[in-house]
């Protein structure tokens, strides 16, 4: 489970984008970028996204998202 913010759980649920891309380091969500273009960004994460959808969903319950 990797915990969010307040701000990142915000901009997260909001979002119209279709994916995130991300990087966690201690549990914690360090770095993340909303895109519909996986293939733009996809060498600077590491190859490390999730469909936004799933992850609107996880925020519902809580704060904390599975990754």
């Amino acid at each position: 489970m990797v915990k969010l913010n307040f701000i990142q759980a915000l901009k997260i649920t909001r979002s119209k984008k279709d994916f995130i891309m991300y990087d966690v380091e201690g549990g914690k969500l360090v770095n993340f970028k909303l895109t519909n273009n996986i293939s733009k960004h996809r060498d600077s994460f590491n190859n490390k996204f999730k469909l936004l959808v799933d992850v609107q969903n996880q925020i519902k319950n809580n704060l904390k998202i599975e990754l």
